[in-house]
């Protein structure tokens, strides 16, 4: 049974490989003879995942299939594929913190696939293979962060107001704890303290704000 999204995608490699891939490899290397020393799509998926290749020659590789990688999806299929090992690495450290395996897997694809699709090669174009590994992580943990603020915001716009007399202290102590945990900013906490504690109108806050 498939587990991740990372299991389909090297289930359907051998299919890919052996079809569209194979004469768009050919195509590539009659315009850049450094791919012709590849005779399938396979053979160069193994290099790219060598540890004991040459490093510089690998990244003038995966440099020639990132910057195709813009324009052919193809191309950036071949990254994404070599790729698979390390991004599995990483999926498992993810899980790890975060759980909901089958939601951060599909995420991490979706990070790598977009870092894949515009790397900055004009300023990096060494040890490719693990900045992109790097970008991905940094990538994926900036959209997790994002999904648990918004998650948060939801959750308290749908408490109730305090009713006359709450203590508003540990209201203010709780909206404190989450801006020290990165669930929400200052200016979140803010805007939750005047709307939902203050209870301040909306429009006086816009119209105060300009």
């Amino acid at each position: 049974m498939t587990r991740f999204p990372t299991d389909r995608l090297a289930r359907e490699w051998p299919v890919l490989a052996a079809g569209a891939l194979a004469p768009r490899l050919r195509e590539w290397a009659e315009s850049e003879p450094r791919l012709a020393a590849f005779e399938s799509p396979q053979a160069l998926i193994r290099f790219l995942r060598s540890r004991s290749a040459d490093l510089d020659r690998k990244d003038a590789i995966l440099a020639l299939l990132l910057e195709r990688a813009r324009r052919d999806e193809l191309a950036a299929r071949v990254v994404l594929e070599a790729m698979l090992p390390g991004l599995k690495r990483l999926a498992g450290s993810v899980f790890h913190e975060v759980g909901e395996e089958q939601e951060v897997s599909s995420l991490l694809l979706w990070c790598a696939w977009e870092e894949i699709r515009a790397f900055p090669l004009d300023r990096r174009r060494t040890r490719i293979a693990a900045n992109l590994l790097l970008d991905t992580r940094k990538r994926m943990r900036a959209e997790l962060a994002e999904e648990r603020r918004r998650a948060s915001l939801t959750s308290v716009s749908r408490m109730p107001a305090p009713s006359a007399g709450i203590d508003t202290g540990d209201v203010d102590a709780l909206l404190a704890r989450a801006v020290t945990a990165g669930a929400i900013s200052e200016e979140e906490a803010e805007l939750i303290a005047r709307t939902r504690i203050d209870e301040v109108p909306l429009p006086a806050l816009a119209r105060e704000a300009d």
